[in-house]
């Protein structure tokens, strides 16, 4: 891409969107070129290590990606120091963008949009679908940016880059909320979940519920208790029709998939974002209700109500005219589920009971 870019007549300004997190071994985060973690010489050392050895063991890889947690971030902070290093020289400016996490749309093109099922929008689509019932949580900050708002970050930067940054320097901006805009999954959900509540989603698989728990050790016990043992009943149930069981294979995955998440999740960083709120001090009025990227002015509670039913209609595909059937479905999930912990309880009071009565049984 640097070399296409290289080769255009009327190149102004390359702009490489990165992450907030590519250096996220720091918990302080500024707007400034961090060292490389590698040259493009080791990156193919390491493709062609992984081709011949036919993957490279989870800890040969791990100590070659030492202190990045994984190769996401450490691939995004090559990638930095490649666009610097070549950019330095280059007939054209350069900057890198660095947002948080993305998440849906807060005005455009329509309120609550969003894509794909990725990141955020894939976990609370779990919980609204009652496939996830526990989440490992510390309650601490967690740094979002709306989609719409980034990309026109994005379009702002490269204004700022070209018209205001007289440089071969290449610009760095971070585009995050952590000191602005601060927020929790908590305060989110208090506004999200009761809009949710009265228009669930017909593809809802169990009651939805879901408890934030801050110890690791306990929320894996849990999940033995909320994910493990139905999904092993699941796969019991499809196996006794003669189909193929499944349920617990994706257990251990969507498992797999959220310790990769709560890294980012249970994590506080500061993210500096002073290069951005020059960018943004700079814009004209009209410009910055065209370009709408001032973090400072988002306003959570906008981007919360149009959350859910941006979701729902959006990302799983479910239109408002299947509201009433789906609260139908709703009530009949919570019947059942009230049902069957009510004899999960029995069953653990009267093993107990059992238990402690043998052990009582010895000393008498």
């Amino acid at each position: 891409m640097l070399d296409l870019a290289n080769q255009c007549k009327n190149m102004n300004c390359f702009a490489y969107v990165s992450t907030a997190y590519s250096n996220c071994h720091n918990m302080e985060i500024e707007e400034k070129f961090y060292p490389a973690p590698a040259d493009l010489k080791m990156v193919e050392d390491m493709i062609e290590a992984d081709l011949v050895t036919e993957g490279l063991s989870e800890a040969s890889l791990k100590m070659l990606l030492d202190p990045f947690p994984n190769i996401y971030t450490f691939t995004k902070a090559t990638a930095e120091s490649l666009v610097r290093n070549y950019c330095a020289n280059a007939k054209f400016a350069a900057l890198v963008f660095r947002p948080s996490i993305v998440i849906s749309t807060v005005r455009e093109p329509i309120p609550g949009w969003s894509g794909k099922l990725n990141g955020p929008m894939a976990g609370y689509a779990a919980t609204s679908a009652g496939i996830v019932h526990s989440m490992w949580y510390k309650g601490n900050p967690i740094d979002f940016v709306p989609v719409d708002m980034s990309v026109n970050g994005i379009l702002a930067a490269i204004w700022d880059t070209t018209e205001n940054r007289k440089s071969n320097e290449a610009v760095v901006y971070n585009y995050a909320t952590s000191t602005v805009q601060p927020i929790t999954l908590r305060r989110l959900k208090v506004i999200i979940d009761p809009i949710r509540d009265a228009t669930p989603t017909k593809k809802m698989v169990w009651a939805c519920f879901v408890f934030f728990i801050n110890n690791y050790y306990v929320w894996q016990f849990s999940n033995i208790f909320l994910h493990l043992i139905p999904a092993i009943l699941v796969d019991l149930i499809l196996s006794v029709q003669g189909r193929k069981p499944f349920v617990v294979s994706s257990y251990f995955k969507v498992n797999k998939y959220y310790n990769v998440i709560y890294y980012f999740w249970n994590r506080e960083w500061k993210i500096s974002v002073k290069e951005m709120s020059k960018t943004w001090d700079q814009m004209s009025p009209v410009d910055r209700e065209l370009f709408y990227c001032d973090l400072r002015d988002l306003d959570w509670s906008e981007w919360s109500t149009n959350f859910w039913p941006g979701l729902r209609v959006h990302s799983l595909k479910d239109p408002l005219d299947t509201v009433p059937a789906a609260k139908i479905k709703q009530r009949k999930l919570k019947i059942v589920n009230y049902v069957l912990m009510g004899i999960l309880m029995l069953l653990i009071y009267y093993g107990l009971q059992k238990l402690l009565g043998s052990f009582i049984s010895i000393f008498y």
